[in-house]
């Protein structure tokens, strides 16, 4: 019975190693980022916006569904 315990213990600091190094760097990074519409696309009926933002020296362009 003890076996349980101590490999149930086991698991959970392993996934305490694992998890919380993520969950603080996901605390610690919550800002927020602006940006700015490049172009909107029309296709028939459907419209898409293509839109650009930078974060730190990085810039990112991507659109919407």
């Amino acid at each position: 019975m003890i076996v349980f315990w101590i490999i149930g213990v086991l698991f959970l600091v392993v996934g305490l190693i694992v998890c919380v190094p993520r969950y603080r760097m996901f605390l610690k990074y919550k800002g927020r980022a602006s940006g700015k519409i490049i172009k909107i696309e029309t296709n028939g009926k459907t419209n898409r916006a293509i839109f650009e933002y930078s974060v730190g020296k990085r810039i990112y362009r991507q659109h919407t569904g």
